[in-house]
């Protein structure tokens, strides 16, 4: 039996599964999207807001941060456990950000509030795509 059938990859992760994105997952897809990062970091203007949806840890908004600490940032995740690792993430080195618990199919986030959003490998928890 495949492994997909076993999981719902679209429910929140678990606290080790959470765990075991931020450790082992998280790092190799924020290097894979550096360039993302970089193109961001270098086109926005000064105080742009940008919604991060499927933040995980934090770890995408937290590269921004240190780029561009003029950004406003804000992340959506399913986990509650993400977001409260992305909370830690973030304040332990000194940015902030604005972090909620949902879903991308009903953003807690009023309509046209952000400049840009961006979502990085969450499209697979999404149930409707």
């Amino acid at each position: 039996m495949p492994l997909g059938t076993l999981i719902d990859i679209t429910r929140p992760y678990s606290p080790v599964m959470a765990k075991a994105y931020d450790l082992l997952i998280a790092p190799a897809v924020e290097r894979l999207v550096q360039a993302v990062i970089d193109e961001l970091a270098g086109s926005l203007p000064k105080g742009a807001s940008i919604l991060d949806v499927g933040c995980g840890g934090g770890h995408v908004l937290l590269a921004l941060a240190r780029r561009r600490p003029d950004l406003v940032l804000s992340g959506v995740d399913l986990s509650s456990d993400q977001v409260r690792r992305a909370r830690a993430r973030l304040r332990a080195a000194g940015h902030s950000a604005t972090l909620l618990e949902g879903t991308a199919l009903q953003l807690p986030v009023e309509a046209e509030s952000v400049d840009h959003v961006l979502s990085i490998a969450s499209l697979k928890h999404w149930p409707n795509r």
